[in-house]
């Protein structure tokens, strides 16, 4: 019985250490999303996130411009406007069809123009 217990206390200390390790400050949206801005609507990514931003009904993204993440792939920053002037901010997740947002644009990562 001891034995059986002291592989418990090994795994939950293993599972410890690994949430852990996700664990931290976020990095700044600037270092997460270096840029430039991308906005080529040949490209597979562009599409993607067109279907991403289409399957949870995001509107107000007449014109967008994305970032891909340094550290993950298949996560974006996106950034969506329907005037020119007033930008959102979307994370999304193509392949999955995922977003977060919207919010204003973050700190240190300025709209395309």
């Amino acid at each position: 019985m001891a034995r059986k217990r002291w592989w418990v206390g090994l795994l939950g200390t293993l599972a410890l250490i690994v949430i852990a390790s996700g664990c931290g400050p976020p990095r700044p949206w600037g270092e997460e999303y270096p840029g430039p801005w991308q906005e080529d609507p040949s490209t597979e990514d562009f599409r993607a996130i067109v279907k991403a931003l289409s399957v949870n009904d995001v509107r107000g993204c007449g014109e967008f411009h994305y970032r891909p993440s340094a550290y993950h792939s298949d996560e974006y920053l996106v950034y969506c406007t329907r005037d020119g002037k007033v930008w959102r901010a979307y994370q999304v997740w193509p392949h999955t069809t995922w977003v977060t947002g919207s919010q204003p644009p973050a700190v240190g990562v300025p709209p395309p123009y």
